[in-house]
């Protein structure tokens, strides 16, 4: 029961915070804003205060993707890497999975390591991965900083180097990431006192760049932080249990009844060519 009352004061407070409902968003996804596109086909998509929709849902990401929205363009990667209303293809997902990760997106980016890893959708490629697990970790990515760490330590597709493994691994470390406090503590005993100081400069120089901030979850994601290899084939689109309180989405879920309309259903039909649609939502 108290979790319960923490949860319902939760959503209360968001909804406070927001001022806006699903109704608002509706009237300026219809009104095009790119952002409102984006996140209606979000809420339809998840079925947040409404029931789910998805083939709706996917033709408000459609078009937020085509005006180059990069969060949309990571969701419609993944529905068709996952072939969630769409036939699924890898190499269609990819596609859309990059454009997302060149606008520096760090779960695309993360994402399109894995693929480039495996080979799905993409020429396998140990580079390839390399240079994007390199982008996701730059841009706040905490599994891509353990990742990325990891192959400074072994040097097997890059060339070895303690100090920036080490430093990775201190930043994953500090981000919340458990297991890399034990990797980096193996690293340091391969280094001298000298490798130390400059690891110690290094993982300032990152936490200040990064703003000491981890990348922004995006609305709808794998389920975790980390795409890993075996997760390529099986890429469910889940949201967070509770989503942070600086996410505008976090309010739908608290919406009024009155405001969960079944108009929200109803698809702008926006004047861009749409991919044939399948039965698996």
């Amino acid at each position: 029961m108290k979790k319960l009352c923490l949860l319902l004061l939760y959503f209360c407070s968001v909804h406070f915070q927001y001022g806006q409902d699903l109704r608002s968003i509706q009237q300026r996804a219809v009104s095009g804003e790119v952002q409102a596109i984006y996140e209606l086909g979000t809420v339809l998509y998840q079925g947040l205060g409404i029931p789910k929709d998805r083939t709706t849902a996917f033709k408000w990401l459609w078009s937020a993707a085509q005006q180059g929205h990069p969060d949309a363009q990571y969701t419609i990667g993944f529905c068709y890497t996952r072939g969630s209303v769409v036939d699924q293809s890898f190499e269609e997902g990819a596609k859309w999975v990059r454009k997302a990760a060149e606008k520096g997106h760090a779960y695309a980016a993360n994402a399109l390591a894995a693929m480039y890893t495996q080979g799905h959708g993409v020429p396998k490629s140990g580079m390839e991965s390399a240079k994007w697990y390199q982008s996701a970790a730059t841009g706040g990515h905490t599994e891509a900083q353990l990742k990325l760490a990891e192959m400074y330590e072994t040097g097997d597709v890059i060339q070895q180097d303690f100090v920036r493994a080490h430093a990775w691994y201190q930043v994953a470390a500090l981000l919340g990431v458990g297991e890399a406090f034990s990797k980096r503590d193996k690293v340091a005993r391969s280094m001298d006192a000298s490798g130390h100081a400059k690891a110690q400069a290094f993982t300032l120089q990152i936490l200040q760049q990064l703003g000491s901030k981890p990348a922004p979850i995006p609305a709808i994601h794998t389920g975790g932080t980390m795409l890993k290899s075996t997760d390529v084939r099986n890429m469910a689109l889940t949201l967070p249990p509770i989503l942070p309180a600086s996410n505008p989405l976090a309010q739908v879920a608290a919406s009024p009844p009155h405001n969960r309309s079944f108009w929200l259903r109803t698809c702008h039909n926006p004047s861009i060519h749409l991919p044939t649609f399948n039965n698996a939502h």
